[in-house]
């Protein structure tokens, strides 16, 4: 898949309410709602398109224009309802810890998947597939599973 252009269908489970925090820009991006978003070791800042050793700091709660510094509202924690969420988001892979793919390392969640070796940083835990290799909802809570130790 490619970087978000647009935002992207994303709902949140209230009995996990997401919690809400600022970080800054990295440089001049455009954010789009429902996004993921990697920080830039040492610096606190994020950015869209992280490199493998770049951590994931939380999902677009905003769509936003930044030049560097800016800051943009993400969440950091929660349970998330994801449309499109690749082609991974099985039955088999319920439970296991899911990441940015070195692969693909963009914003997209249709782009992460079951975390391996060169993921950029755990995004959350599959909690349930509601249609098959398209939806279903992300623990951001829980970000490790036996497997993943």
């Amino acid at each position: 898949m490619a970087a978000l252009t647009a935002a992207v269908e994303i709902q949140f489970d209230g009995n996990h309410p997401p919690t809400i925090i600022q970080m800054k820009s990295s440089g001049t991006l455009t954010f789009f709602r429902g996004s993921l978003l990697h920080g830039i070791a040492g610096t606190g800042t994020i950015l869209k398109a992280p490199a493998a050793t770049d951590h994931y700091a939380g999902i677009a709660w905003e769509g936003k224009a930044t030049v560097a510094n800016d800051l943009i509202f993400l969440a950091i924690t929660g349970r998330f309802f994801f449309v499109g969420g690749g082609a991974t988001m099985t039955d088999a892979n319920w439970n296991k810890c899911f990441a940015m793919l070195a692969a693909t390392l963009t914003d997209n969640p249709a782009d992460f998947g079951v975390s391996v070796a060169g993921t950029a940083g755990a995004i959350g835990t599959l909690d349930q597939v509601v249609t098959t290799t398209a939806s279903g909802w992300l623990n951001t809570d829980r970000r490790i599973t036996a497997e993943n130790l």
